[in-house]
């Protein structure tokens, strides 16, 4: 898990002096503000005859925001079309010139809710974030606490994953998922709380919440046998841990039968994947090929990276499991030499 950021910095947005759209509703393409609503799990859209709300006032950035029960009865009493279908559209926050961009410029979130345009496949309602993704760039990203102030870490983070499934795919079969199968198993629900897992089938929703019983992060992979169904809550909760640091006996019995993971392994100590570790160590010089085509866009320094923590996985690996202190140290001793032949300005 990596460490929260310290929140030593802030971003600089801008402050408005003229008067500006509000900008947390959704619109047409004429700029008439559009409505969300939820009926029975089905979200409609409804067009109002207003633009404006002449008296919401301008907070201290001079942005103007909807709120208030009053000010949502007052548009809802003014709507001229309950089952809008046309495109959306939104205005930015912190953009200067003021004009309607289409939503597909935003990014999303889950809290604004009266940006709210569609409901993804576990029933959970998707808005848009306030600011389009220019400004998210110039002013979020691009800003004194934006991705410059985020640790190497916390950076590497995502690639790291992605490194580990590219070594588990070069060493081990990748076989194809049954998503029916799976959700069929557990019967449409979450295995550690039971609550309903929503799925359409026609383009594997379900597949958000897939946990690999054994961490990925220690080199398990996953497939239509040993996942497990988990609801977003349990599954993130989960994330990283031991399968015997997250469930009770009793469930760790229930997930040996179904997932064909042995109950000696699910409740035993935490420990590395030898086997994927093993087959990498056998076959080095395709795994670090295979490696290099897959991440061949980034600079050499990010590369480095990249490999510094396998080393450092390696590192763990031995400390957790001594019996594998060869195997571990056979690969470091295969990585720095891989660095120094193809990096020169690696040091080690």
């Amino acid at each position: 898990m990596n460490r929260k950021r310290t929140i030593s910095k802030e971003n600089v947005y801008p402050i408005h002096t003229e008067y500006r759209q509000i900008h947390n509703v959704l619109r047409d393409s004429e700029g008439f503000i559009v409505l969300p609503d939820l009926i029975l799990d089905r979200l409609i859209f409804l067009k109002t005859n207003y633009k404006d709300v002449k008296w919401v006032f301008p907070n201290k950035n001079g942005h103007r925001i909807l709120r208030g029960e009053s000010n949502i009865n007052f548009l809802l009493c003014n709507v001229v079309d309950y089952n809008f279908t046309g495109e959306l559209f939104k205005y930015c926050e912190h953009e200067i010139e003021q004009k309607l961009r289409p939503i597909s410029d935003f990014t999303t979130n889950k809290t604004s809710k009266l940006t709210i345009f569609k409901i993804d496949d576990f029933g959970t309602p998707i808005a848009l974030q306030s600011f389009c993704k220019d400004s998210k760039s110039k002013y979020t990203n691009g800003g004194p606490a934006g991705n410059g102030s985020r640790t190497k870490d916390q950076y590497l983070e995502d690639t790291g994953s992605r490194f580990r499934s590219r070594i588990i795919e070069c060493v081990e079969h990748k076989s194809k998922i049954d998503y029916n199968q799976i959700y069929e198993k557990y019967k449409g629900g979450c295995f550690k709380c039971g609550i309903p897992v929503r799925y359409d089938s026609t383009n594997n929703g379900v597949v958000s919440n897939l946990d690999h019983t054994l961490p990925h992060s220690l080199y398990y992979s996953y497939n239509t046998t040993n996942s497990t169904l988990l609801c977003v809550d349990c599954n993130q909760s989960k994330k990283g841990k031991w399968p015997n640091e997250f469930y009770n006996n009793e469930e760790l019995v229930k997930l040996s039968n179904l997932t064909n993971i042995p109950f000696e392994l699910l409740n035993g100590p935490k420990k590395y994947n030898s086997n994927i570790l093993l087959k990498v160590d056998q076959n080095f010089e395709f795994v670090v090929n295979e490696i290099e085509k897959r991440f061949r866009k980034r600079n050499d320094e990010n590369k480095i990276k990249i490999f510094k923590k396998l080393k450092t996985d390696m590192v763990k690996f031995y400390s957790i499991q001594p019996e594998f202190n060869e195997l571990a140290k056979s690969l470091i001793n295969k990585i720095n030499e891989h660095l120094k032949n193809i990096y020169y300005s690696y040091e080690y």
